[in-house]
């Protein structure tokens, strides 16, 4: 229990290092040994190797950080690597069955081959995730209660909170957007090519009687240097500073049952947001329960009656 608590507190610091971009690997590894023997050591090692044969560009980066470095920062960097040590770690960090659990396998079988160490127990651990079908239904913050959220946040970061709500855009991805089409009618914005699934054209999907304004206005945060899974957790932090009782990313599905409840076809929402039809169907109408397709029959069948 007492290994456990460590592995969050040293997770948490890990976090907040990577938040402030004050991360430096060599605060955290030993002097390199040509044999490596500690988590730590071969984690290093592990990355050295990863970037001498991937190009080291802003997506791949982004990819590396979400696929391996937040699973292997769980790991005590200061103890042997072991298939023990990775096992217990993925069951003290994720259940069975879920797509959690099947990342953790993933990045901490691919380390043990790295490291000459049988992977087979660690492949095992992560079977039986079977994507969309985990998914349950879970409850989606109102309209209102999103309106009632735009006044907490400050002048300088409500640009960012109304592009999130009536873009449905990826939290990292209002950093990025550009806006030289929100004069068009409708107003548009344009994702860039270099982020998660390329150049997309976003539709605003409106939410009470908000616009957003044409020109741009981000908070003071550096975003220089940050892949995208850094720009996310500094909104994810100031979700979490101002204490609002959903997420950022709730926003996104929040857009899609939106569009959904005004008749908008989940191929046409899917393409704004940047995702497949695949994905839009089993994920994402997955968490709205059934007051959207109540609301959608009873407009349907009534306009029908008119």
């Amino acid at each position: 229990m007492a290994g456990l608590s460590q592995m969050k507190a040293i997770a948490l610091e890990f976090e907040s290092l990577l938040i402030r971009d004050k991360w430096n690997w060599a605060d955290w590894q030993k002097t390199e040994r040509e044999n490596p023997q500690t988590s730590g050591e071969w984690i290093a090692a592990f990355e050295r190797d990863h970037w001498e044969r991937v190009p080291k560009t802003p997506v791949k980066v982004n990819s590396w950080h979400k696929d391996y470095w937040l699973k292997l920062c769980h790991l005590p960097h200061d103890r042997p690597l072991s298939i023990d040590l990775l096992r217990l770690t993925i069951l003290a960090r994720s259940l069975p069955g879920t797509r959690s659990r099947q990342g953790y396998s993933f990045a901490y079988a691919r380390l043990a081959e790295f490291a000459g160490l049988p992977s087979e127990e660690i492949r095992e651990i992560g079977k039986g995730y079977a994507g969309g079908q985990s998914i349950t239904p879970r409850s989606l913050p109102s309209d209102e209660a999103i309106a009632l959220a735009l006044e907490k946040f400050p002048e300088d970061w409500q640009w960012v909170y109304l592009a999130l709500v009536l873009y449905g855009l990826r939290p990292h991805e209002v950093f990025l957007v550009e806006c030289d089409r929100m004069e068009d009618d409708p107003p548009l914005l344009v994702v860039p090519e270099e982020t998660k699934t390329g150049h997309r054209i976003v539709f605003p999907v409106p939410c009470s009687d908000w616009v957003l304004p044409p020109k741009k206005r981000l908070p003071p945060v550096k975003t220089e240097g940050r892949n995208n899974n850094q720009l996310g957790m500094v909104i994810s932090q100031k979700f979490r500073q101002l204490r609002l009782n959903f997420k950022a990313y709730d926003l996104r599905h929040s857009y899609a049952r939106r569009g959904f409840e005004m008749g908008l076809p989940p191929d046409f929402l899917a393409q704004s947001m940047g995702h497949s039809l695949d994905v839009h169907l089993k994920s994402y109408r997955a968490w709205w329960g059934e007051q959207p397709y109540l609301k959608v029959y009873r407009d349907v069948i009534g306009k029908t009656r008119a």
